[in-house]
């Protein structure tokens, strides 16, 4: 085999790993240090952010609490539903973060009728803008979750 031929046989090879692995990551959903709504747990949570700074517990959801975050887990579908991210140093997968101007999200998303918060709903993301006309927090959701 001539070295053309292999290396358009690495290039097949290499398209048919991705063409399998896509639909597994492309459904991942953005992450906060690993954290996926909709996919991770509550093991995960722990794992990856430690011990919560306190937990509090709302019929069949528990609210995990951190410095810079707060996870909304399903106690009985034992997965996240929602991570609250209040952590100035993260940029989400659109390279919004907390602190940021309201206006470039507004720019972006359509903001709901109050005008307090705008929604990604191609990444399942929830913006909540501030009286001071920042980004307050951005909410990474489990698809079909509110």
């Amino acid at each position: 085999m001539t070295a053309e031929g292999r290396g358009m046989r690495a290039v097949l090879a290499g398209m048919v790993v991705l063409a399998l692995a896509w639909p597994a990551w492309a459904a991942s959903g953005p992450m906060y240090r690993g954290l996926v709504a909709g996919v991770s747990t509550l093991e995960d949570t722990v794992r990856v952010l430690g011990r919560p700074g306190s937990r509090i517990f709302r019929g069949d959801r528990l609210v995990c609490r951190y410095r810079t975050v707060s996870v909304l887990v399903d106690t009985k579908a034992k997965k996240v539903l929602a991570v609250h991210i209040t952590d100035p140093a993260f940029r989400d997968v659109n390279g919004l973060g907390v602190g940021d101007p309201a206006a470039r999200v507004l720019t972006r998303f359509r903001p709901d009728g109050s005008g307090r918060t705008a929604v990604d709903p191609v990444n399942n993301i929830r913006y909540e803008l501030g009286g001071d006309g920042l980004v307050a927090t951005i909410v990474y959701t489990a698809p079909g979750a509110d």
